[in-house]
C-alpha cells in the first residue's frame, strides 16, 4: 500500500511538473504570437492609419446600438484569441482614436506629445470627456519658434492647458470676436476675417482634426497665457 501511495504522489507530481512545463510553453508560444501580430500591424499601418481604423471604430460601434456592430477588437484568453465586442468603447477603443492618439500619430506633433507628457497631461486627453475637448496644437515649428523658455512643471501645465477649450468646437462653429474661456481659465479671441486666428496673431492653418474625445486644430504658433 505504502508502495502504490508513493508512485501516486510521483505520479502527481510527474503531471503537476508536466503541466508546469506545458503551461510554460503556451505562455512562451502566446507571448512571440503576440509580438508577431503586433509587428505585422506595425508594418501593415502607418501610426496615423491606425488611428484612423480605430476613430472609424468608435464611430461606427460606440453609438447607442452596439449590439449592431461587430468590432475588431480581441483579447487574450487562457484558450487563445477571442472576439470580445462590448466593454471597449470606453477603453481600448477610445484610448486608441483619443487626441493624444491622434497627437501621436502625426510627426509635426511630437514636441507637443513630449510636452503633455511631461506635463502629465497626456493621459487626461486620452479620456472620455462628456463634452469633449478642444485643442489648439502647436507644430514642431511652432515650439521651435518659442525658443529656449525655462518653465516649471506647473507654469507648462498652465501653457499647455491655455490650449485646451472644453467643449468639441469644430470650425463651422468659430465666429469673428468669439472670445473662449480655455482650461487655465484665461480666454482666446478667434478671428475669422480672411483666415482663423487666435489673439490676433496667431494663425490656424489646419481644422477638423476630429478624435474620439473631442477635435484638433492646427496652429502655427506656441500661445502664452499670463504666468
Amino acid at each position: 500500500m505504502k508502495l502504490c501511495a508513493l508512485l501516486f504522489l510521483a505520479g502527481l507530481g510527474a503531471t503537476s511538473s508536466f503541466k508546469r512545463n506545458l503551461d510554460e510553453d503556451y505562455m512562451h508560444d502566446l507571448e512571440e504570437v503576440n509580438e508577431q501580430h503586433r509587428r505585422q500591424l506595425w508594418f501593415k499601418y502607418t501610426r496615423k492609419q491606425y488611428f484612423d481604423k480605430y476613430l472609424s471604430i468608435y464611430d461606427r460601434c460606440c453609438g447607442e446600438d452596439l449590439e449592431e456592430c461587430k468590432c475588431p477588437v480581441r483579447e487574450l484568453t487562457w484558450w487563445g484569441i477571442k472576439n470580445k465586442w462590448d466593454k471597449k468603447c470606453d477603453t481600448t477603443i477610445l484610448y486608441k482614436s483619443s487626441i493624444t492618439a491622434l497627437a501621436l500619430s502625426i510627426d509635426d506633433f511630437s514636441t507637443l506629445v513630449e510636452k503633455l507628457v511631461d506635463a502629465d497631461l497626456a493621459s487626461t486627453l486620452a479620456k472620455d470627456s462628456e463634452s469633449g475637448y478642444t485643442v489648439f496644437a502647436p507644430t514642431n515649428d511652432a515650439f521651435e519658434k518659442l525658443g529656449d523658455v525655462e518653465l516649471s512643471e506647473e507654469q507648462l501645465k498652465e501653457v499647455l492647458l491655455y490650449h485646451v477649450v472644453p467643449g468639441t468646437v469644430t470650425s463651422d462653429m468659430l465666429e469673428d470676436g468669439q472670445v473662449v474661456t480655455t482650461l487655465n481659465g484665461q480666454a482666446l479671441t478667434i478671428g475669422t476675417d480672411g483666415g482663423v486666428t487666435i489673439n490676433g496673431d496667431v494663425n490656424v492653418i489646419g481644422t477638423d482634426n476630429l478624435a474620439s474625445n473631442g477635435v484638433v486644430h492646427i496652429i502655427d504658433t506656441v500661445l502664452v497665457p499670463e504666468l
